[in-house]
């Protein structure tokens, strides 16, 4: 995976991946809650994976019982037994942790959901990943759970950041007098919120939302922001410069990038692999190429005879040969590549960036910024993944940033922020971002000969 410029992409196996397509082959190990959670409607969950080297993956999930079914998950991958026992100290520290039957887990988590979806409330977006932690419900006992408060939903006012957007959707569904609102005074504080930054100094809101007081405070380092939050401020102080017609110009490529295809993995049209066998080939293969000192060729050639028309294996055989082979030896060899999967977008990533290690930057060029962008260059797609969307852009920018085209590569940033992002890919991200809050700032301290801290709102 590119992780700074002029690096060899491979298809990622990243947590997120081994979640997705692994995780479910280690065993389950102890599962915890929160001693209260039936009386309190609200369950802390742990469920924990065993990596074959004592190491543990934890799916954690909060679930409000009461309404909302999963309103917070996240995971830990592949950490050892004494970092868990100190996330678990720290947890027991504001509750009473006990071990519970897994079967009873699954169907808290499960059920909750099933119940909130009645109310039109969804889980939490990033269930999406940390779902495949847990079992399939076919493999699970059905057990019968009490959702909501006597009977009714019920809504915890004093936890809810938008609690007004909760009861207006109970009330349209359900109507009035049909739902529970529980206020701060009413219950214990049982369970402790995700640490948040402190609103007083911390701006957590979209550049569109900001004042001219907002950035005084940035700039005279009086609230802080985000690194993501850093560049927006500096289009901002950019924009300032431009005229109308110029700033539409941005907008409107911007806009372009936005209307392109941008699914998730899962639900795009392109799947990785015709079957389980190959899949599991696949990743018996990477984990041997991720060795050092491995010689995983001749099993990738196999691979590769075997499933002639599967990019996976080829990829795989770039990544071996970027430890091994000669620049020039890559550049034929992911030429050949790209000729022979013209439709797959690492490919083409990939290709790239041997056209500037090998200093055919001209060429290079020439590819990248073909009108139209990935649907021109990709014809036969009809929507493309996240991460090779990204991948894409990263490409898109270091070119703009070439040509010295400062608004177009503003214009590749805008729409990284309409996504959410696994770990992987946000380390693509910020190097897009990076770049760009780099070549701006040299940008504005050239053209007005100033600095940051001497911009006044």
């Amino acid at each position: 995976m590119a992780k700074k410029n002029n690096k060899i992409i491979q298809l990622p196996l990243s947590p997120e991946n081994y979640i997705k397509t692994r995780v479910r082959n280690l065993p389950l190990g102890k599962c915890y809650i929160n001693k209260d959670w039936y009386e309190m409607g609200m369950a802390n969950i742990f469920v924990t994976r065993e990596h074959s080297n004592g190491n543990k993956t934890i799916g954690m999930y909060l679930v409000d019982t009461y309404c909302l079914g999963v309103k917070d998950t996240h995971y830990l991958f592949n950490i050892s037994d004494k970092e868990f026992e100190e996330i678990k100290e720290q947890t027991s520290e504001q509750l009473e942790l006990i071990d519970e039957k897994y079967e009873l887990i699954h169907n808290i988590i499960f059920g909750g959901i099933d119940y909130a979806e009645e109310y039109g409330f969804k889980p939490h977006k990033d269930f999406k990943l940390t779902k495949y932690i847990l079992d399939d419900d076919e493999n699970v006992e059905l057990i019968d759970i009490e959702f909501g408060l006597k009977g009714k939903p019920a809504v915890f006012v004093g936890k809810e950041k938008h609690p007004s957007n909760i009861i207006s959707q109970l009330e349209k569904v359900v109507g009035n007098d049909n739902f529970s609102i529980i206020r701060e005074d009413e219950f214990e504080d049982f369970y402790s919120d995700k640490e948040e930054p402190d609103d007083d100094n911390y701006i957590d809101k979209p550049i569109s939302e900001w004042t001219e007081q907002d950035l005084d405070d940035i700039l005279n380092e009086k609230k802080n922001a985000s690194n993501t939050q850093t560049l927006q401020l500096i289009i901002a102080m950019y924009m300032k410069s431009l005229k109308k017609k110029e700033i539409k110009i941005i907008e409107n490529k911007s806009e372009e990038y936005l209307i392109w295809n941008i699914v998730d993995e899962d639900e795009s049209e392109n799947k990785p692999f015709k079957n389980k066998e190959e899949k599991e080939e696949y990743e018996f293969l990477y984990d041997k190429c991720d060795k050092p000192y491995e010689n995983a060729l001749p099993e990738i050639e196999s691979a590769i005879k075997k499933y002639p028309q599967s990019y996976n294996f080829w990829n795989l055989k770039g990544v071996y040969l970027s430890k091994v082979a000669t620049p020039d030896e890559l550049y034929q060899f992911f030429k050949e590549t790209y000729i022979k999967f013209p439709d797959k977008v690492i490919a083409f990533c990939n290709y790239l960036n041997i056209l500037y290690i090998t200093d055919r930057q001209e060429e290079a060029d020439r590819l990248i910024s073909t009108k139209g962008g990935l649907p021109t260059l990709f014809p036969s797609r009809n929507d493309f993944t996240i991460y090779e969307f990204i991948s894409f852009m990263k490409h898109l920018a270091d070119y703009y940033i070439r040509q010295n085209d400062i608004p177009m590569s503003i214009a590749c940033t805008l729409p990284l922020y309409e996504y959410n992002f696994y770990e992987e890919e946000k380390i693509i991200v910020e190097n897009i971002f990076m770049n760009v809050t780099e070549t701006l700032m040299n940008h504005l301290q050239k053209k007005f000969n100033l600095k940051p801290e001497d911009f006044k709102f």
